[in-house]
């Protein structure tokens, strides 16, 4: 299967959390917006960072969430794997779906010909037969 890239984020904040509505800003004055961590140890696990962090010596990071318990670090980890999952066979089963539709509009293409001689051939077996009837007569 190919290597498919979700953007888990979107279902991580909850539209009605009061946290998200705060402006969380760095020692450089920055605007944050909150992210999610997909890591293993912190698993579905919201934070907030400094786009200098680490690159250029900012060390500023806060965690939004408290630690995530092993239960619900399994239970994420198995319905991301599973959304993952999901997804390779959506994208899979598109491009079958585009290869039958290739392979359709061939077979349309060739019938519409074959149609198209069946007619010709039927014009041609007239005029032979009306050509015939001049002669018997």
């Amino acid at each position: 299967m190919e290597d498919v890239k979700l953007d888990l984020s979107s279902i991580c904040f909850d539209k009605d959390d009061p946290k998200l509505t705060e402006e969380v800003r760095c020692f450089h004055g920055l605007l944050f917006t909150l992210k999610t961590s997909w890591s293993d140890n912190n698993l579905g696990r919201r934070f907030w960072s400094c786009p200098y962090y680490g690159s250029r010596k900012c060390k500023y990071f806060r965690w939004r969430d408290d630690v995530v318990n092993e239960l619900s670090k399994f239970v994420i980890h198995k319905l991301v794997k599973k959304m993952k999952d999901m997804n390779e066979l959506l994208v899979a089963n598109e491009k079958k779906i585009k290869e039958m539709e290739e392979i359709n509009s061939f077979n349309d293409k060739q019938i519409m010909e074959m149609e198209a001689q069946s007619v010709f051939t039927q014009l041609e077996e007239q005029s032979s037969l009306k050509e015939m009837d001049g002669v018997l007569s």
